[in-house]
């Protein structure tokens, strides 16, 4: 028997299995939307009540939808949506997953693997944050705040070897 409200149980899609690793297929939504519309795709509405009277909103949203409006072209984005108090009826993309790889936040259409819009914040006990050429360890610059320090190495060999302060 279910254990929620909607409980999808079947054996898993593999027909992509060797072409998407790690891709495995319980449920499925599809969008009707035209190929070319802008909106073709499909998405999770996430609702929720919003008051003691036991009203109902949408609240977040994941949706997957077709990059372009070219015919044949199913290149695909992931987004993510959330809501915030007093914005009406609508919900802003927080980030979105394209298909490239690149990953937006707060920006629809990253340059990068990583595009941030905004300030970025890294919190740790010891916070680093190190940057790779593709050599990875042979060429890379650690900016490194532990200790209460604000220091910037560079690294010129294998695993830190060559490593040299540059300035605190």
């Amino acid at each position: 028997s279910p254990s929620n409200k909607l409980d999808v149980a079947s054996a898993n899609e593999t027909t992509f299995a060797a072409n998407y690793k790690g891709l495995v297929i319980t449920a499925r939504l599809t969008g009707t939307d035209a190929y070319n519309s802008g909106t073709a795709g499909s998405g999770w509405l996430f609702s929720g009540k919003y008051n003691n009277a036991g009203n109902y909103t949408s609240l977040a949203g994941i949706g997957g939808l077709k990059e372009n409006s070219t015919d044949g072209n199913y290149a695909g984005a992931l987004t993510f949506f959330t809501r915030t108090n007093g914005q009406g009826a609508g919900a802003s993309e927080r980030m979105r997953i394209l298909s490239s790889g690149y990953v937006g936040m707060g920006i629809t259409n990253p340059g990068e693997r990583l595009d941030v819009a905004g300030a970025l914040r890294v919190q740790s006990t010891g916070p680093k944050i190190r940057l790779y050429d593709t050599d990875h360890d042979t060429h890379s610059i650690l900016m490194d705040l532990s200790g209460g320090n604000f220091r910037f190495y560079k690294y010129t060999g294998s695993t830190g070897a060559g490593s040299s302060e540059v300035f605190r």
